[in-house]
């Protein structure tokens, strides 16, 4: 179930479906998630409550999509140059320069390409 909810989500957020679509298909899902993990169902409450609020009109599509985005996980990357490495994703992230956006989703901008620390050739 978990795996099918992100690619639902990440289908509509991607812009290959429809909020209807993901609607019409989770409400359905969704109607035995107590017999899910905890995780799983702490998602798809977020989610039911997320919907609940666009419906009634308290929430946008717009902060609908935010949020919705706030729920996907976060994938770990790490990028090695030279002997030096740099984890993003953790809980410990060294600092370090971007030099220009590579990365873009709809509502944000990631840095992910970067300038070689000064004693490794560029």
């Amino acid at each position: 179930m978990r795996r099918d909810i992100y690619q639902r989500l990440s289908q509509y957020l991607a812009g290959q479906s429809r909020l209807a679509d993901f609607h019409n298909w989770f409400i359905p899902a969704a109607w035995n998630i107590d017999s899910e993990p905890d995780p799983v169902k702490r998602v798809a409450y977020r989610i039911q409550l997320l919907l609940a609020e666009y419906a009634n009109g308290h929430r946008s599509e717009d902060e609908l999509r935010s949020e919705f985005w706030g729920l996907m996980p976060q994938p770990t990357v790490t990028i090695i140059v030279g002997s030096a490495s740099v984890t993003a994703g953790s809980s410990s992230v060294t600092k370090i320069s971007p030099v220009g956006p590579v990365l873009q989703r709809a509502d944000k901008v990631s840095e992910v390409a970067f300038e070689s620390p000064p004693h490794l050739p560029a």
